[in-house]
C-alpha cells in the first residue's frame, strides 16, 4: 500500500512538471488550475518537457558527498546551527539516515524510465524520427547520470579486482514502482551506466543549446568522467579527446572581473551540461570556506585567487564564488564542463604515453587562467612529476564542483596518492582515513525496511 501510495504521488508530480514545463512562464502556472485527468507523458513533446525541467532533472545533485569531502570547512557556529543529519555527515559518523539524496535522483530516473517507456509505445517513424531520438537520448543520459551520482555515495568505489562481488545500486528500468528491484553488483552499475552513454550518443546532437539538454559532447564528457573514475584511462582519454572535439572553448579568465560577486555567468562558454545541488544557504560564499593552505597554493597572478574566493575580512576565511552557475546563494555547479576534459586528457596522457604531452595539454587551459604574459608554463622530467602537477592543478582548477568525493575515492586505492580527511570542530577532531567504509553512505532506512535490499556497512 505504501508503495501504490508513493507511485501515485510521484505520477501526480510528473503531470505537475510536464504542465510547469509547458507553460512560459511560473506566473501562468500560479494562475492555471492542473488538469486532473493528467497522469503521464503521452506524446514525444510531453517527455521532452518532463526531461527538459530544469529544476526537477538537472538541479538533484547529491550534497551529502561536497559535505564529506575536504573542499570546504564550517565554521563552529555554522556547525552548531546544523542539523544533526548534516553534522553527522560533515563528521563521518556512522549512522546517517537522510532521505533528500536518494529520493530526489531516483525521482530523475523515475522520470527518464516514463520516457523511455513512451519511446517503446510510440515508434519512430519518418515524421518523428528526430523527436524520438532526442527523446530517448536525454533519457538515457539522464538516467545514467543520475545512476552514476548514485553509485558514487550509495556504492564502494570502483576497483576492477573486487566490483563483481560487491554490491551496486538497484538500477530502476521501469516506471512501476510495485516492481521489486536488487542491488545487483558493482559491476553491473557501471555497466548499466556506460551502456545507456553509449546508446545514447548516436541519438544526440553534437552540442545543444540549452546546455541543460544533453548532447554528443556531454555524452562523451560524460563517459570520459565515468572511465577516470573506474581508472581506466586509455577510454577515458579517448572520450575525453572525443568531447574537446565537440567543444574545447576555453574562458580566458582576462575578460574577467575578480571584484564582481559572482564573476561566472551561468550556461557560460565552458559548460557541455548544466547541473547542479540543490540551492542550499549552507553552500553560500559565506559559508563555504577555503582552508588557507590551499587557498595560499594558488598564485598572485593566477587569476583563479581573485575569481574564486571571496575575502571575509573582518571575519577570517575566504568564501568560494567560482560558480560555474553563476550565483552565490548556494545552487553550485556540478555538470560538466570543458575545463574537465582537459584535466582528464592531461592525467590520462601522463599515465599512457608522455610527461611532454600532457604538459602541453594543462598548459593550454593554465594560460587562459593567468594574468596575461606571467604564466610560465610547466615542464616535466618524469611521468610522476607530471602526475603530481595535473592532480595539482585538478585540485585547484575544479575546486566545488562535487568531483572531490570521487577523486578521493580513487585516489585512496594507492598509497602514494591517499589522503586522510581531518576536521577540527570545538577542540574534537574527527578523522577519515583512506579506505573507510565511510566513503560510501547509509541507504535511507525507509527503503531498506520498504525493499528489504541490503544496507552498506559503516563504522
Amino acid at each position: 500500500m505504501k508503495k501504490m501510495k508513493q507511485h501515485k504521488y510521484l505520477l501526480a508530480t510528473i503531470a505537475t512538471l510536464i504542465i510547469i514545463a509547458s507553460l512560459p512562464s511560473c506566473k501562468k502556472f500560479l494562475d492555471k488550475k492542473p488538469d486532473q485527468t493528467l497522469s503521464v507523458p503521452v506524446t514525444l513533446s510531453e517527455a521532452k518537457n518532463l526531461l527538459n525541467f530544469y529544476i526537477s532533472i538537472n538541479c538533484q545533485s547529491p550534497d551529502m558527498n561536497m559535505e564529506s569531502d575536504d573542499d570546504f570547512y564550517m565554521t563552529d557556529a555554522l556547525f552548531n546551527s546544523s542539523t544533526q543529519a548534516i553534522k553527522a555527515t560533515y563528521t563521518w559518523q556512522k549512522d546517517i539516515d537522510e532521505n533528500f539524496s536518494w529520493e530526489s535522483m531516483y525521482r530523475v530516473v523515475l522520470s527518464t524510465n516514463v520516457a523511455l517507456e513512451l519511446t517503446q509505445k510510440i515508434p519512430p517513424s519518418l515524421q518523428n524520427q528526430t523527436e524520438w531520438n532526442t527523446v530517448k537520448g536525454m533519457a538515457l543520459f539522464h538516467r545514467s547520470y543520475a545512476f552514476y551520482q548514485l553509485a558514487q555515495s550509495y556504492a564502494a568505489p570502483y576497483n576492477e579486482a573486487t566490483a563483481a562481488a560487491l554490491p551496486g545500486i538497484p538500477l530502476r528500468f521501469f516506471s512501476d514502482l510495485n516492481t521489486p528491484v536488487h542491488r545487483g553488483t558493482l559491476e553491473q552499475t557501471y555497466k548499466q551506466v556506460l551502456a545507456d552513454l553509449q546508446t545514447a550518443v548516436p541519438l544526440l546532437p553534437p552540442t545543444s543549446i540549452p546546455l541543460s539538454i544533453p548532447s554528443k559532447a556531454a555524452a562523451y564528457a560524460m563517459l570520459a568522467r565515468v572511465y577516470h573514475s573506474m581508472e581506466k584511462y586509455p577510454q577515458a582519454l579517448l572520450y575525453s579527446d572525443s568531447s574537446l572535439q565537440l567543444n574545447n572553448s576555453l574562458i580566458n579568465y582576462n575578460s574577467l572581473s575578480t571584484s564582481a560577486a559572482a564573476p561566472f555567468t551561468q550556461f557560460n562558454s565552458e559548460v557541455i551540461f548544466a547541473a547542479t545541488l540543490a540551492g542550499l544557504a549552507r553552500f553560500s560564499v559565506n559559508n563555504l570556506l577555503v582552508d588557507s593552505v590551499l587557498y595560499r597554493s594558488y598564485h598572485p597572478d593566477d587569476l583563479r585567487r581573485g575569481l574564486f574566493f571571496k575575502d571575509l575580512s573582518p571575519q577570517p576565511g575566504y568564501g568560494f564564488k567560482g560558480n560555474y552557475e553563476g550565483n552565490t546563494y548556494g545552487q553550485l555547479f556540478t555538470g560538466l564542463a570543458v575545463d574537465e576534459m582537459y584535466l582528464i586528457k592531461a592525467e590520462c596522457q601522463t599515465r599512457l604515453t608522455s610527461p611532454a604531452l600532457s604538459m602541453e595539454t594543462l598548459n593550454a587551459l593554465l594560460l587562459t587562467r593567468w594574468r596575461t604574459g606571467t604564466f610560465v608554463a610547466y615542464t616535466a622530467s618524469n611521468s610522476q612529476q607530471a602526475l603530481d602537477i595535473v592532480l595539482m592543478e585538478r585540485r585547484k582548477e575544479l575546486l566545488g564542483r562535487g568531483l572531490r568525493w570521487q577523486d578521493l575515492r580513487r585516489y585512496n586505492q594507492h598509497p602514494s596518492t591517499a589522503v586522510t580527511l581531518r576536521r577540527v570542530i570545538q577542540g574534537n577532531i574527527y578523522q577519515l582515513p583512506p579506505g573507510h567504509p565511510n566513503y560510501t553512505f547509509c541507504i535511507p532506512q525507509l527503503v531498506i525496511n520498504e525493499s528489504g535490499i541490503s544496507q552498506n556497512t559503516r563504522q
